[in-house]
């Protein structure tokens, strides 16, 4: 297993779930198990506190290889099945933060879009509300709201609230509207960035699993981002 404990960045933890802060350029998880990722690093972290026992380790929300921020981990079956219900009918708020070429226009909006995976190119397209593939039910409605935080020289910050869960949904929708996320050449971004891309999992709010209170957490930008606070 291919992890080691100094590696995680734990936001927050208690008995049933374990909050991380994910770096850019780490699998969530999906890959050969010679290869690091967040599921084994966090499976050596819990193991290690458990006399070597192998930990129950569910990771509730991924994240993308070259996405930073809050990924949430349950400890155990009956954390991990309220969880994954939140998730699922998105009793969750889930805000990100990116960087984005200037002069975003309009400030803010509302933004909804057919996109359709390609496991050929492994990334997702945008499509047309008339194309074949939603009216063959191979495409997926993305939704998404966005608006400025600050605007730069050189780029502009945006808040960017999920209200779909789809893959690499941000990264394309706004690729499509023209501004894609800085240093995302895989949908076409002119821009290059330090480390991954620019496209921060800042906060999430939800209810705990086991007290059904609501909770919420926060990261701040790596140090690597320009501009940052």
């Amino acid at each position: 297993m291919n992890g080691s404990p100094l590696d995680l960045a734990v936001v927050h933890e208690d008995d049933h779930i374990l909050v991380l802060d994910k770096p850019a350029g780490l699998a969530t998880m999906g890959v050969a198990e010679d290869q690091p990722s967040l599921l084994t690093q966090t499976q050596v972290y819990l193991s290690s506190r458990n006399g070597d026992r192998e930990a129950f380790v569910a990771i509730i929300s991924r994240l993308d290889f070259p996405v930073s921020g809050i990924v949430i981990v349950a400890k155990d079956p009956v954390s991990a099945n309220h969880l994954h219900s939140q998730f699922s009918e998105r009793r969750t708020r889930k805000i990100y933060h990116a960087l984005v070429s200037a002069d975003i226009s309009p400030a803010a909006a509302e933004l909804t879009n057919w996109i359709v995976k390609s496991k050929r190119h492994r990334k997702v397209h945008v499509v047309d509300e008339a194309s074949a593939e939603v009216q063959s039910q191979q495409a997926q409605e993305a939704r998404l709201r966005y608006k400025t935080l600050a605007q730069f020289s050189s780029h502009t910050l945006l808040e960017v609230e999920l209200l779909t869960g789809r893959k690499h949904q941000i990264r394309a929708q706004l690729a499509a509207h023209g501004f894609p996320v800085l240093g995302d050449y895989k949908y076409k971004s002119p821009e290059q960035f330090p480390t991954g891309i620019a496209l921060l999992s800042k906060r999430l709010e939800l209810t705990h699993p086991a007290s059904d209170e609501a909770v919420d957490w926060e990261v701040g930008y790596p140090d690597y981002w320009p501009d940052r606070e």
